[in-house]
């Protein structure tokens, strides 16, 4: 059985979308008007969903993969948290909450087309994810241009931070994003007075799959260790492998290239 404290930040994003998309919504809906958003939402469809109280959320997520938050997780909690706001509270009286699921296929093409398609169609008042780093770079900056809000438990990388490109994105976990986990990593090295860092971490060895996940974390952790520790911190102090070379003999040799420019006091972070 669903537990309620389990869903709150669902329950939590959800009144995120109504401050969002319906302004205040304290006022009547007979008084409310449909956001201004230009020429991109504001076509007939999309206004006479307004004029309705509907609110239609645009969800792109994979619908299958080992992803925690593909569709057969994120929807119970997603359709429980609009059940809670609709029956348990008076936010959105007269108000309906529709889902529109798209599978994102953690693709930055399939992505990218699902979300144009509700665009061109005007269904669509908010995204919900995507959630994969790629998949999200390149719709979020479509929105920006749309004027339509998108919230994603995704966009860890520090550069989803940047609000000059991805203006409307809200990120769920920014409090565990990698630029603050790379904060906190970089404070226990000024504790311990550690300046001569050296990385070693696991790279995707075919192009086509893009970066790794640790390189993402430890782009984040490099950028702030050189502006904070040491700006002499350079790619000399970066060992990659890959996970099909991962032998004690290409790790020791990986560690005695760092351990060239990490002498005195030297602090190794593997990932």
């Amino acid at each position: 059985m669903l537990k309620t404290y389990s869903l709150l930040p669902w329950i939590i994003m959800i009144i995120c979308i109504i401050n969002i998309v319906c302004g205040d919504v304290s006022s009547s809906p007979s008084s409310s008007s449909p956001p201004d958003r230009g020429n991109s939402a504001c076509e007939p469809s999309a206004v006479k969903r307004h004029l309705e109280n509907k609110i239609r959320i645009g969800v792109i997520l994979p619908f299958s993969g080992d992803y925690p938050y593909r569709i057969q997780l994120t929807r119970p909690a997603v359709e429980y948290a609009r059940d809670y706001i609709l029956q348990k509270t008076n936010l959105l009286q007269n108000y309906s909450i529709e889902f529109d699921y798209r599978d994102s296929k953690c693709s930055d093409v399939t992505a990218p087309l699902e979300a144009i398609d509700m665009y061109i169609k005007k269904s669509v008042d908010l995204f919900l994810g995507p959630a994969c780093e790629y998949a999200i770079a390149v719709v979020a900056r479509f929105t920006r241009t749309w004027g339509i809000p998108l919230i994603s438990a995704g966009a860890q990388p520090m550069a989803f931070a940047d609000k000059n490109i991805y203006g409307l994105l809200t990120r769920m976990v920014s409090t565990v994003s990698y630029d603050k986990f790379a904060k906190v990593f970089t404070s226990i090295l000024t504790h311990y007075g550690y300046k001569n860092v050296g990385m070693l971490y696991q790279s995707n060895e075919n192009p086509s799959d893009g970066k790794s996940e640790c390189w993402f974390i430890m782009e984040a952790v490099f950028t702030e260790v050189q502006k904070v520790l040491n700006p002499q911190v350079d790619k000399q102090h970066v060992e990659e492998f890959f996970e099909s070379n991962n032998s004690r003999s290409e790790f020791t040799k990986r560690l005695k290239n760092l351990s060239a420019t990490t002498r005195g006091k030297p602090c190794f972070m593997y990932l």
